[in-house]
């Protein structure tokens, strides 16, 4: 089986917004990713780097299910 990476510098996918929403329904909180001045979302969670290394391992296949933005369909 072939596997494409995503890119995660949010220019194929809203990778940020996919990893904010998940969080918030993973800790119960209601925190906006349009309005988030703090990139590192995970200091936000309170997640050292492992722990955002391990909790981003761990839910890989519903973060990489994340569907593209729509202009990338016809771009790629």
């Amino acid at each position: 089986m072939n596997h494409i990476g995503l890119d995660f510098d949010d220019t194929v996918v809203d990778m940020r917004k996919s990893i904010v929403q998940l969080l918030n329904k993973i800790h119960n909180k209601d925190l906006h990713y349009e309005e988030m001045v703090e990139y590192g979302v995970s200091d936000l969670y309170g997640y050292s780097f492992e722990a955002f290394l391990d909790f981003f391992t761990k839910n890989q296949k519903e973060l990489h299910s994340a569907n593209p933005y729509p202009f990338m369909i016809n771009v790629l």
